[in-house]
């Protein structure tokens, strides 16, 4: 459930990686926290 969601999540954040860089850093850096 939890690697689905952050799957989808990164999916998603790829969409704006261009845009937002530190935007899907940030993504990444809460997905580890949470674990």
């Amino acid at each position: 459930m939890v690697v689905f969601a952050t799957g989808f999540w990164i999916k998603k954040a790829q969409k704006f990686t261009l845009l937002h860089d530190d935007f899907f850093i940030y993504l990444i850096c809460i997905n580890f926290i949470s674990c």
